[in-house]
């Protein structure tokens, strides 16, 4: 599960938070195994994260040239040694509620032989929005829908914490930064009220997964941070963009 832009805004210097904003996966990370992942774009690169999880192939490996891994690495792939290669085609979905042409995600899932792709294209799936796209929630529910009793692999790409940044709720969550004008203080609390309804979200998710007859592994990964802070906000700390 590619969580899109969900990074820890504690970690941020100088951002000030009114409460905990994901004390759930905080305390999931006490109890398996975590790591801090670098990304390779700061407010963007979401394709090229996903291209190194499926495929273990090192952005920084790359020519200097290339900018998306997707549409000009992966056409040339003689082979195309995915993950996804362990399980039976019929067992592999993938799951992003977007544009499928976007990165030519709907040409390399094909290309992987995924029995399936669920997008924002295909009709009957019901969910609900957050901050004005598909909700982490809404994505959980398709996974549950779509678990048997098979060895399955599942490509997922959360939407929810993309931009725009317009979340109400919850209401008595906030967060601020130095110098900040209201608008962007504003962004900045519908973000992080944003990850906190991820938080609950994937609690939950987990709670039902651990209830099906069947082993079930979760990799859980941000891509990267969203594009809200200044380059100020990284200069003690440059490899925390």
């Amino acid at each position: 599960i590619l969580s899109e832009s969900f990074s820890d805004p504690s970690r941020i210097d100088t951002v000030k938070l009114n409460k905990d904003v994901i004390p759930n996966i905080r305390s999931i990370k006490n109890n398996t195994t975590i790591g801090l992942m670098q990304s390779d774009g700061y407010g963007g690169g979401t394709a090229n994260m996903e291209f190194q999880t499926l495929f273990g192939l090192p952005y920084y490996n790359m020519s200097q040239s290339v900018a998306v891994l997707h549409t000009e690495v992966f056409p040339k792939l003689i082979q195309k040694p995915s993950i996804s290669n362990n399980f039976n085609e019929k067992d592999r979905i993938a799951i992003h509620f977007n544009d499928p042409r976007n990165y030519s995600r709907n040409v390399v899932y094909k290309d992987l032989k995924f029995n399936k792709f669920i997008h924002y294209g295909n009709k009957g799936n019901k969910g609900y929005n957050v901050g004005g796209n598909y909700s982490d929630d809404s994505t959980y529910h398709l996974i549950e829908e779509n678990l048997n009793k098979n060895s399955q692999f599942f490509s997922v790409i959360t939407m929810q914490n993309h931009t725009p940044w317009t979340e109400l709720n919850p209401i008595d969550m906030s967060a601020s930064y130095p110098g900040f004008s209201d608008g962007q203080n504003k962004s900045l609390s519908s973000y992080v009220r944003m990850l906190s309804q991820t938080d609950t979200a994937t609690q939950s998710f987990l709670e039902s997964l651990s209830k099906i007859d069947k082993k079930i592994t979760v990799v859980f990964y941000g891509d990267h941070l969203p594009g809200l802070y200044p380059e100020s906000a990284f200069k003690n700390n440059p490899e925390s963009q």
